[in-house]
């Protein structure tokens, strides 16, 4: 089925070409058949065509003044007209219409419906009815036509071997044997048992049919495939060309720029059949083209892994637990969290004689379901967001204790929402581009938001610090916690080290990107660092450090004092859900 959906795409491209006035080598016969040159033979205009197909005319420009003259042999009245002002009964300026082909395919010049005042267009051109009964298909041409036509015709419905057709045109040129100097060489024999090995070559290189013929773009691999997950890709690949891993024998390089990776294939007489072999490779293999001490392209030199879910609160990440600095910490959380569960569930209801963990889970599950389905979901909400995200209450108490919460607390909020939306783009709408924009670390809107972000982090860390040593000795707030600094510090560590790590990222990349300046903070980092290989041994370092960080601190987290911001939304809402405890709060 995908294979019926590749040649149709590669059929449909080339009988636009005939139809969209491009110049092609492609001829829509039904088109030519309703035209006005449909008495007319090929050799008619193309008497001197010779032996062909030649390499040394296929990038020949188009010379309006070559094309006219030979308009003139059977429409020198029409070219003697224009000299003196008229075209088509109108006042024209004469330089603008030296192009005959600007306007009149001639190929598929339809017949002037003066009576109508219209010119039929492609739709009604391929209607029989507008000129005889309907036939079944076309007549025969002339023999000479036919065998033109053989290769240069579009493809007709129900043709088989139409994408065949076409690649055996371009072999006439870049088969071994017959590729002159210059001219790049595809083996088929090569091609097989490679992913693309039954494509035709317009599925790949839909304006191969046109002219002239260099220079043109191979279509983007995204017409066809959707970019990896970021658990096999990470985010840092966005960007990165598919050939760059997958093309046998590429070599990837960096352009200043367009500060873009790149990739290229060393020269040689079978460069071209090695630019069509295509792989999916196992393992690093594929890695470590840019992953290795020295390489060109500002990669680490260490291989790392993709973010996993411990990353999934300030980062775009994947649900994956492959690390083992990951696995330990989620264990250790798992374990005080299960325990900080079985105190909650202990003792009894209020007003109630039930005990034990599950009559108050049950009773806790009965008071949330009746909450979320009656008229208290207003108050619910209220709580939650309200309460427990903007700190409403602690604002109350201490605005200053509840500016520096805001401050710490409302920046992972943003930043996990965000991974969210980014890890269900990339796993659900792979072929969306702002899925991938959420995870691009170089776009500015993401570079500007997670710069921002950590800075207000930093800032609530460093009010908290400031404020601990101002007020030393003087008593708090009633019923607020004291701080936990061993948490603080590791957050502190954290953020710190992350932005070191942005800032090196930035500095071994050989040209900075659209979206550098607009990670502010990682931005002037990176002129301090300065450029050295150095920068891409040691960022692998730097990583690990920032991740076994962020392992501490969550392993840490359900023995702090720390866990109640983000168990406070929670408790809060369950509170508003039990309509009992929400009406002796409102009292």
């Amino acid at each position: 089925m995908k294979r019926c959906f590749f040649v149709l795409l590669a059929l449909l491209f080339a009988a636009g070409l005939a139809q969209a006035g491009e110049r092609s080598w492609f001829i829509d016969p039904g088109l030519y058949h309703s035209s006005i040159h449909n008495s007319m033979g090929c050799s008619d205009c193309h008497s001197d065509m010779g032996e062909h197909p030649d390499p040394a005319r296929v990038n020949k420009a188009h010379d309006p003044k070559v094309l006219a003259q030979k308009c003139a042999e059977c429409h020198d009245e029409v070219l003697a007209e224009i000299a003196e002002g008229s075209h088509a009964g109108e006042q024209i300026t004469p330089a603008e219409y030296q192009d005959c082909a600007a306007c009149h395919d001639p190929h598929h010049q339809q017949v002037v419906a003066e009576s109508l005042g219209e010119r039929p267009d492609a739709a009604k051109a391929r209607d029989c009815s507008l000129c005889h009964e309907s036939k079944d298909k076309l007549p025969a041409l002339l023999e000479e036509d036919q065998e033109c036509l053989a290769c240069h015709s579009t493809p007709q419905k129900g043709e088989e071997l139409a994408d065949e057709r076409f690649s055996n045109m371009c072999q006439a040129c870049h088969a071994k044997e017959k590729a002159a100097k210059g001219v790049s060489v595809m083996e088929p024999a090569l091609f097989g048992g490679h992913p693309h090995a039954d494509f035709g070559c317009m599925t790949c290189h839909p304006k191969a049919a046109s002219y002239p013929h260099s220079g043109q773009e191979v279509t983007d691999c995204l017409e066809c495939h959707t970019r990896h997950e970021p658990g096999l890709a990470r985010d840092a690949h966005v960007g990165v060309p598919c050939q760059a891993c997958h093309l046998k024998g590429a070599v990837p390089g960096f352009d200043k720029e367009k500060a873009v990776i790149i990739w290229e294939i060393a020269p040689g007489p079978d460069k071209g059949a090695g630019a069509h072999q295509m792989v999916s490779r196992e393992g690093t293999e594929s890695c470590r083209r840019c992953h290795q001490s020295g390489n060109r392209v500002g990669a680490s030199a260490a291989l790392l892994p993709a973010k996993s879910i411990m990353c999934m609160p300030c980062h775009a990440a994947t649900l994956g637990v492959g690390d083992a600095t990951t696995i330990v910490a989620l264990i250790i959380f798992c374990v005080g969290l299960l325990g900080a569960v079985s105190f909650w569930l202990g003792g009894s209801l209020p007003g109630t004689s039930a005990q034990g963990a599950g009559a108050k889970l049950a009773g806790g599950i009965k008071a949330v379901l009746g909450g979320l389905f009656s008229a208290r979901l207003g108050s619910i909400l209220k709580a939650f967001f309200l309460d427990g995200l903007c700190q409403r209450r602690l604002w109350k108490v201490s605005p200053a204790r509840g500016l520096i919460h805001c401050l710490i607390f409302l920046p992972f909020v943003v930043r996990f929402i965000w991974g969210l939306f980014a890890l269900f783009g990339t796993t659900q709408l792979p072929e969306a581009e702002f899925s991938w924009v959420l995870i691009h670390n170089d776009h500015p809107i993401t570079a500007f938001v997670f710069d921002l972000t950590g800075v207000m982090v930093l800032t609530g860390v460093a009010a908290a610090l400031i404020r601990r040593f101002k007020q030393k000795d003087a008593p708090g707030p009633e019923k607020l916690p004291a701080p936990d600094w061993w948490a603080m510090g590791l957050l502190l560590g954290i953020v710190v080290l992350g932005f070191v790590l942005e800032g090196v990222r930035l500095a071994m990349t050989p040209a900075l990107t659209q979206g550098a300046p607009y990670a502010f903070v990682a931005y002037l980092l990176s002129k301090l660092f300065g450029q050295g290989q150095w920068l891409n041994d040691f960022y692998g370092w730097l990583w690990y450090g920032h991740v076994i960080l962020t392992g501490a601190f969550v392993a840490y987290l359900p023995f702090s004092r720390m866990f109640h911001i983000i168990l406070a939304p929670v408790i809060l809402a369950m509170g508003a859900a039990d309509k009992g405890h929400h009406d002796h709060q409102e009292k």
